[in-house]
């Protein structure tokens, strides 16, 4: 899904299709102007985390810009994932129970809170 409006929509639970075999969602906040909230458990009972493999939240036009909130923080499981890339993600870790066993790239430019990718050895 590369449609950033229908991407938005989807993530703000305004549309009722099917959207479980998506692997891949590269999102582009720069028309945003207030940021997009997502709702863990929204997300994933539109998308099924475990068919999803690539994941993009970045700002084309100012990376230091890219906003996505995450009220109830990243709860949702990414052992599937391979490319997980997000601008200026508002958390200080990654959650204790994210399993990078098939990451690839993990990039997360432009995060001021993160103090530490993860507590112990994956």
């Amino acid at each position: 899904m590369c449609d950033h409006r229908k991407t938005t929509t989807i993530l703000r639970d305004a549309v009722q299709q099917e959207t479980k075999d998506v692997r891949g969602i590269f999102l582009d906040t720069c028309t945003e102007t207030k940021g997009i909230s997502v709702d863990s458990k929204r997300f994933t009972e539109k998308f099924n985390p475990m068919n999803l493999r690539y994941l993009k939240i970045y700002d084309s036009l100012c990376p230091e810009n890219c906003k996505v909130y995450l009220p109830d923080g990243l709860e949702f499981p990414f052992e599937n994932i391979r490319y997980l890339h997000w601008e200026n993600i508002e958390l200080k870790e990654l959650p204790s129970d994210f399993n990078p066993k098939n990451l690839i790239d993990l990039r997360l430019p432009y995060n001021r809170k993160i103090e530490r990718v993860w507590g112990a050895v994956k």
